[in-house]
């Protein structure tokens, strides 16, 4: 399989492939052979198992990378994303859905044609004090739920996830 001409945390929304980790065809299969009648110089020249070496660590990080840092704030009592970084370079704040279950529980959705579908979620909150913040994976599995706590009781608290 050739290389992919999009990169593969986008996805190819025009011919509607989904997001995903790059797998080792994604990267360039890591089955590169050095030329035998004029074999690359190792010290000046990238050999074929540098090449190779290189594309495995590119799926192996692939497979732990975090898809997106999400930074929720509570304006007026509503869950609001305040900000994002993310692998994916098409994914904008707009992209995730905050809904306000109850007092210290919330959902953040993003559909998996814009990102990769969550193996799990981590969530720090943001403010001092006794503040704990808990992430799991709930519903359609394109959505995690956030609970923070104050002091053991569930209260809203700004947070950041990490959809991973």
């Amino acid at each position: 399989m050739a290389t992919p001409d999009y990169f593969v945390f986008n996805g190819d929304p025009d011919n509607s492939i989904s997001p995903r980790r790059p797998g080792i065809d994604d990267v360039g299969g890591a089955a590169k052979e050095d030329d035998q009648e004029f074999p690359p110089n190792p010290i000046t020249m990238p050999t074929a198992p540098d090449e190779n070496q290189a594309e495995r660590l590119l799926v192996g990080y692939g497979k732990v990378v975090d898809s997106a840092k999400v930074y929720v704030k509570f304006v007026a009592g509503a869950p609001t994303i305040f900000g994002i970084r993310a692998v994916g370079e098409n994914l904008i704040g707009s992209d995730f859905t905050p809904t306000h279950v109850a007092t210290g529980k919330v959902k953040i959705a993003c559909p998996s044609s814009k990102i990769v579908p969550p193996f799990f979620g981590k969530a720090y909150p943001q403010a001092t004090g006794d503040n704990t913040a808990v992430a799991y994976i709930t519903g359609s599995g394109e959505e995690i739920t956030i609970e923070t706590r104050t002091a053991g009781a569930l209260a809203d608290v700004d947070f950041v996830l990490e959809w991973c």
